[in-house]
């Protein structure tokens, strides 16, 4: 699922547009009207914004769902579905209605992607997702870009962990990572990096521009900065009920990936030996993850006026 917000202040009548995509949240934030979840920041951005109410979806994959947003229409249920779509683009593109960012690019738009806006983060094909002559979006992009850093290339850190770990065998590692570093020990840290440095030069530039930036978490697996899982995952308020426990899903690592040291988290947010298990996968799911996505972007309230070709930009998302 994606939560996209479109950012538009004025730009002599083609104002600028910001696209944010966040890979498997749900609508459970503030500006959504849920109260058991805190995000005043990403709540500020969107009482600015477009806030997307009313996106639907064949189908609750990544494909189906990037594929109805960036081209307003249903498609194939998998997740390659727009690949499918780019060999139509190939064959006749005069036959093909324009992606979102094709029609914002054919009305006089730069149009850049950074992360996994299309489901290929970056937005390639190939073995790990690198290959650029393989398009996802064919005719849509001046530049779309996934940094990979320590992992190596867009399928590495897609499944990324912390400092360039990439996830291989689900069951082999804990539901939850927490590592203590800066942003960009995780993928979204360098997404956000990247995206900073494209609204910079995109700022600078005379023509309009459609950024779009599409963040990985919470799409497995879990992981993000150890002082933001401290501030902000285990202090949960109101949770909604789970129907169920999944076998196995109570382990929550910290500091260091597949092997490093297991806990649990207790109902007052400490950890807690095997006799006090609790269920955190109810948490991270609608809480954790959804907190972890809000709060980390940053100083939201600057986020407009970078858009609109601020020296603030440095404040727009910050992981």
């Amino acid at each position: 699922m994606l939560l996209p917000f479109v950012v538009s202040p004025a730009f002599a009548g083609k104002p600028n547009v910001l696209l944010i995509c966040i890979d498997d949240l749900r609508p459970e934030l503030g500006c959504y009207g849920v109260d058991y979840v805190k995000s005043p920041q990403i709540d500020a951005l969107a009482a600015e914004s477009r806030v997307f109410g009313r996106h639907f979806v064949q189908a609750p994959t990544c494909g189906a769902s990037r594929y109805a947003l960036l081209t307003g229409t249903y498609g194939p249920a998998d997740n390659h579905a727009l690949f499918l779509r780019s060999k139509k683009v190939k064959k006749d593109a005069s036959a093909v209605s324009p992606s979102m960012p094709a029609w914002f690019r054919q009305h006089g738009y730069q149009t850049v992607s950074v992360g996994k806006v299309s489901h290929h983060p970056g937005g390639f094909g190939g073995k790990d997702w690198d290959d650029e002559a393989e398009l996802e979006m064919p005719l849509s992009w001046d530049r779309s870009m996934m940094p990979s850093g320590e992992w190596g290339h867009p399928r590495g850190a897609m499944h990324g962990l912390a400092n360039g770990e990439i996830r291989k065998n689900s069951k082999e590692c804990a539901l939850f990572q927490a590592v203590e570093g800066p942003d960009t020990i995780y993928p979204d840290g360098l997404i956000t990096k990247t995206a900073l440095e494209q609204l910079t030069t995109l700022a600078s530039d005379e023509k309009p521009f459609f950024l779009t930036v599409g963040l990985i978490r919470p799409h497995l697996p879990f992981g993000a900065p150890l002082r933001l899982v401290q501030v902000v995952v285990w202090r949960p308020e109101v949770l909604p009920a789970v129907a169920r426990r999944p076998a196995g899903g109570d382990l929550l690592l910290l500091g260091g990936g597949c092997g490093g040291r297991v806990g649990d988290i207790g109902a007052d947010g400490d950890m807690v030996g095997a006799e006090g298990l609790r269920d955190v996968v109810d948490m991270v799911e609608q809480g954790a993850e959804v907190a972890c996505a809000a709060e980390e972007r940053g100083d939201a309230a600057d986020a407009d006026e970078a858009v609109g070709v601020d020296d603030s930009a440095e404040d727009l998302v910050r992981l």
